[in-house]
């Protein structure tokens, strides 16, 4: 009681004091002066940044979990995983999701491996908001925003080992993750490793709901620093799910893979006035659902559709200050191939195609 009475008091006190002040102001010059003061208020087109170690205890499943703890955000779900953020009442391609900049994009054609799906927020250190096209530099599209997933370079001793460990479990939910790194000042290794096992769940009526899926991420963090402010940096990535249960649907998801490479060369500190990056990524994604192999088929006829999505991309981002203005200058190029078939079948693995989705 007395910590939460203490910044009262001293509210108070100030409070006294300005009114005292006010007061005898009014009194020397029988009138009454009223004068604001204060600063323009100003917002950086770089949006704002949440750091996300403080939600490494909390039993999070993807990005889109990450951001319904956010002001501002909602989400739709159709199970326990792949949980679509929604901003401003937009979703989906609206909001413009990036992994350091690099673009990702899920193979089913109904959300079921949305980007965010692949975004498990433990081993990543900080989550840029850019709210509305306040800025182009991060590619065309999103007028919702930008959500950037943004790694730094860790701050090891030499030729020392840092990192996290973290494990969580209840009832229905299992989460065990590592984030080590080890280096010295030319260059480091940073592994990042998670798996998550989620069961489904009881209402409070009893009844079950199906919300169970497993995943599995390893990436690996290759850094190259010849100097304090310049970094080579190679970023691979192999997150694998399956048995993924979705309520909200006709279908399940047996499997959900993605693969990813991003090679960056950065020059300055990336929350500096002078920056500059250049990079390449490259990410494939494939996903597969079925109406019988996760559930009691219902249907007359098997149903399986088989997704890919393949992206490639290169980025150019140059950030620089003269006199009082600062300056962002970008260059991007992304090419997208996407394919699914929708197959039927009587019996067994359904192999008769039945539309192109």
């Amino acid at each position: 009681m007395a910590r939460l009475l203490r910044p009262l008091f001293f509210a108070l006190i100030a409070t006294s004091s300005f009114s005292i002040s006010v007061f005898a102001e009014e009194k020397q010059n029988n009138h009454q002066v009223l004068m604001v003061t204060g600063s323009p208020i100003q917002k950086s087109i770089e949006g704002s940044s949440d750091p996300l170690g403080e939600f490494d205890n909390e039993a999070i499943i993807d990005a889109g979990d990450l951001l319904t703890r956010i002001a501002g955000f909602s989400a739709i779900r159709a199970g326990g995983h792949a949980i679509d953020p929604v901003l401003r009442g937009q979703s989906q391609t609206r909001i413009n999701l990036l992994h350091q900049g690099a673009f990702l994009h899920g193979a089913g054609p109904n959300r079921m491996d949305s980007p965010g799906s692949y975004t498990e927020p433990f081993g990543w250190d900080e989550l840029q908001i850019i709210k509305g096209v306040e800025t182009l530099v991060y590619g065309s599209g999103g007028p919702a925003g930008i959500l950037n997933f943004k790694r730094y370079r860790p701050q090891l001793n030499a030729n020392s080992i840092g990192g996290k460990v973290m494990a969580a479990y209840s009832g229905d939910y299992f989460k065990l993750g590592a984030d080590l790194s080890t280096g010295n000042e030319d260059g480091y290794f940073r592994l990042i490793s998670q798996h998550l096992d989620q069961d489904n769940y009881k209402d409070g009526g009893g009844d079950i709901t199906r919300t169970a899926f497993v995943t599995t991420s390893n990436t690996l963090v290759a850094g190259y620093t010849p100097s304090q402010q310049t970094e080579f940096r190679l970023t691979l990535m192999a997150n694998r799910g399956e048995d993924a249960l979705f309520a909200g649907t006709m279908m399940d998801g047996p499997q959900t893979d993605m693969d990813a490479m991003q090679l960056m060369w950065l020059d300055g500190d990336q929350s500096s006035n002078d920056y500059s990056e250049y990079q390449f990524y490259w990410n494939k994604a494939h996903h597969i659902m079925d109406n019988y192999s996760l559930r009691t088929q219902t249907a007359p006829m098997r149903m399986l559709t088989n997704a890919r999505s393949k992206t490639k991309g290169a980025k150019w981002l140059k950030r620089w200050k003269s006199d009082a203005v600062i300056w962002q200058m970008a260059a991007d190029w992304q090419r997208v191939e996407r394919q699914a078939g929708r197959f039927m079948g009587m019996m067994g693995t359904p192999e008769m195609i039945q539309s192109r989705i």
